[in-house]
């Protein structure tokens, strides 16, 4: 098969995937790039947010005595974790929460075993102390609406059956006029009781769903005040959320925070645990709603003055209309606004997602197929310059369409490997199977920092207080001398490491950070297992390449892995392959056209001329 043929075939599969995947491409691209730069937008048009003026003096405060102020301010939260700034005009962001009782994490007990308590206490959701589901010494109920016997629907002494059904075998019967079926009464009608008991679930006897006379709850995690996520003793609202609420969509917590171990392209901030509320550190150290210890929750960020202790703004304040349009872009990007559950390809997956999977793959096949495109058609072509030397200009004065041509062309050589790692990055956030199959060519995990958690530190006497905030950041500093933005993770329990994280800022610094482990009981450094040497700083420099990769890929996806150079540099590569779909689109259509007229004006018109001995019949565009 001749070089030709390949060219042919490679040429139609650019052709017929970049029309079927184009108007994909175009909104995943046109949304990234409208993202590049989302932090310094904000910052722009929010400035007292991110910005203090420094005084005379240039002075900071302490860092504990910036805790201290915002615990007081804050009765019953904890500071988990704090970013310091390199710049001296910018603002701390402070992530506060509240911790859980001594010695239990979420859904643990103080045993440190999920659904066991020393004392008898329930265990799993609908499992007994003597750790069987649907059994109980005396005689009491086993499974949901299952009795001692292990049989469904019976019980000797005439009790409740299945759900709803009673000892006479028949669902909604009772002989002295009691429950029948869930929900309907002896009358024979739902949600009514003679004596105004409950109706349907949920259900007041006013007849109303969510209300009650004397202040009692309403619907599901509803509270009196009528607002999810709220209670006037300040317990607990919606499941995992604290009376503070969670950051309101469409915040810029991802400022000023450690961006270079955080897994997910949505917001981030600071060093401290995502959603698990476990202990701070580097699994979710840039979640602005982690915690530094157990049960945090999501927590509250607020980014103070590091010269006054005073709190400038909360982290979910801002520009509405600006978070709001940077949210909308976020979902564009992701799943297209298409919110579809789909819990056979994942926990998370949406239809929308699966599709910009789709298409991005679509896109990573069209862009090699272009460059083999761009090589010199022929193989006695590949060793003359004059072949090669098209490709690398573009025709400013030869047209409209060469300079098309040269967009498409040209401009797509240029941007290759831009491009290419922007969509095979994207693409770990699409497929899990993706994300696997790169962290096995690795040879380290992809998003692993997110599900790191800190190291345990040795047991020491009670009352043995740590070494202070301040106190911990001196050391690093002699450990890691040098400036830099510095992330610190407060872990709330006795038992966990403090995590510290510093890295380089400026237009060509690397901004993945290094991270230390602290014994903050005794400021001793944690030595770790980092590739196969132990050591007290995990370096990213001494990363094998793979793992280099592998670490970087958010960065890399955001763009700003070696800071506003590279956000730059791939704003371009996004911008310019934002126009791939409609440059091809165009030269597709013009070729159309041209081959259109091609054919008209090579059709055979036939002339009779009258006289005999005359020339014979023409064919237009034939030599006479």
């Amino acid at each position: 098969m001749s070089f030709q043929f390949f060219r042919r075939f490679f040429y139609e599969i650019h052709l017929w995937l970049g029309i079927i995947s184009g108007i994909i491409v175009f909104l995943i691209c046109l949304s990234g790039c409208l993202l590049v730069f989302r932090d310094e937008i904000n910052r722009f048009a929010d400035p007292g947010k991110y910005y203090v003026n420094v005084p005379a003096e240039g002075q900071r405060l302490p860092v504990d005595e910036i805790i201290t102020k915002l615990e007081a301010k804050n009765p019953g939260m904890k500071v988990t974790s704090i970013t310091i700034p390199e710049r001296a005009n910018r603002t701390m962001l402070a992530m506060l929460s509240r911790p859980m009782p001594e010695g239990m994490r979420g859904g643990q007990r103080p045993d440190g075993e999920r659904g066991e308590r020393p004392e008898g206490g329930l265990a799993q959701r609908g499992q007994r102390p003597d750790g069987e589901r649907g059994e109980r010494p005396e005689g009491g109920f086993g499974r949901r609406g299952q009795g001692p016997g292990g049989e469904r629907g019976e019980r000797p002494e005439g009790g409740f059956g299945q759900r709803g059904q009673r000892s006479g075998g028949e669902r909604g019967e009772r002989p002295e006029g009691g429950l029948a079926q869930r929900g309907p009464r002896p009358d024979g009608e739902r949600g009514e009781r003679p004596e105004g008991g409950f109706a349907q679930r949920g259900q007041r006897p006013d007849g109303e769903r969510g209300e009650r006379p004397e202040g009692g709850f309403g619907q599901r995690s509803q509270r009196p005040d009528g607002e999810r996520g709220e209670r006037p003793d300040g317990g607990f609202g919606q499941r995992g959320q604290r009376p503070e609420g969670r950051p309101q969509p469409g915040t810029d917590e991802r400022n000023n925070a450690g961006r270079e171990n955080s897994a997910t392209p949505p917001p981030q901030g600071v060093a401290g645990q995502g959603r698990s509320g476990n202990s701070g550190g580097p699994g979710g150290a840039n979640r602005p709603g982690g915690s530094g210890g157990p049960g945090g929750g999501r927590g509250q960020g607020y980014y103070v003055n590091p010269y006054t202790g005073d709190v400038v703004a909360k982290s979910s304040d801002g520009i509405p209309q600006l978070n709001q349009f940077f949210m909308s872009m976020m979902r564009l990007h992701r799943n297209l606004w298409i919110s579809y559950r789909l819990e056979w390809l994942g926990p998370r997956s949406t239809l929308g997602g699966l599709i910009v999977g789709i298409a991005t793959i679509i896109f990573v096949i069209t862009v090699l197929s272009g460059f083999v495109l761009w090589l010199p058609r022929t193989w006695k072509s590949f060793t003359k310059w004059r072949a090669w030397k098209p490709g690398f200009k573009i025709r400013f004065r030869k047209g409209f369409w060469c300079f098309m041509y040269d967009i498409h062309n040209t401009v797509g050589f240029y941007m290759l490997i831009p491009t290419l790692i922007l969509a095979l990055t994207g693409l770990c956030w699409s497929f899990g199977w993706y994300r696997t199959t790169a962290s096995y060519l690795l040879g380290d995990q992809i998003f692993k920092q997110r599900m790191q958690r800190p190291e345990k530190i040795e047991p020491v006497e009670n009352g043995t207080q740590p070494l202070s905030v301040g106190e911990m950041i001196e050391r690093q500093n002699k450990l890691t001398p040098g400036p830099g933005d510095m992330s610190v993770s407060i872990p709330n329990d006795r038992e966990t490491a403090m995590v510290i994280q510093k890295g380089r800022t400026g237009f060509f610094a690397l901004s993945i950070k290094d991270k230390t482990q602290w014994d903050r009981y005794r400021g001793t450094v944690i030595p770790v297992e980092h590739f196969g040497k132990t050591v007290e700083v995990e370096r990213f420099a001494d990363k094998p390449l793979g793992a280099k990769i592998a670490a970087a890929v958010r960065t890399l996806h955001f763009g700003d892995v070696t800071g506003t150079s590279s956000k730059i540099l791939f704003f371009i590569a996004c911008f310019f392959a934002t126009t791939f779909p409609i440059t091809g689109v165009m030269l597709w259509i013009k070729k159309l056209l041209t081959h259109r007229r091609k054919r008209k004006s090579s059709a055979t018109v036939s002339i009779d001329h009258p006289l005999e001995g005359e020339n014979p019949p023409v064919s237009v565009g034939q030599t006479v």
